[in-house]
């Protein structure tokens, strides 16, 4: 399973175990991170989303709640460097994902654009 980790500079990094991420705040569910974070300021919730590469950049949170949820959802590419193991269903709904797309314009396999640092990858990830 997973586990993340978030330093003093509001970087998450993904750890393939719980041995690998070491010593400080971790966390391997929503659930763990809702408690890590249930007496942070809402600045540093912002800061962490703000600082996930790829991202629109955010003000407020609707609630904490929603701040955790697409926090969560986002930090999933990052999976302590399996994320070349996952696969990619090509079809949302019957039609090419804009990640299938790109990974044909450009002679890719799917899971090459879904683990990179691919905009429009990390965009799909979070619908």
């Amino acid at each position: 399973m997973t586990t993340y980790t978030i330093d003093t500079e509001n970087t998450i990094t993904a750890h393939t175990s719980k041995q690998e991420a070491g010593e400080g705040e971790s966390f391997s569910s929503q659930q763990e991170l809702a408690s890590l974070v249930a007496e942070w300021s809402a600045n540093r919730l912002i800061e962490v989303w703000n600082g996930i590469p790829g991202l629109l950049p955010v003000k407020k949170f609707t609630d904490r709640k929603s701040g955790v949820a697409r926090i969560w959802k986002a930090i999933q590419s990052l999976d302590g460097g399996n994320a070349t193991e996952r696969e990619h269903d090509c079809t949302e709904g019957g039609e090419e994902s804009e990640v299938c797309r790109e990974a044909r314009q450009e002679g890719k396999e799917p899971r090459e654009i879904y683990s990179g640092q691919s905009r429009k990858a990390e965009i799909w990830q979070s619908r």
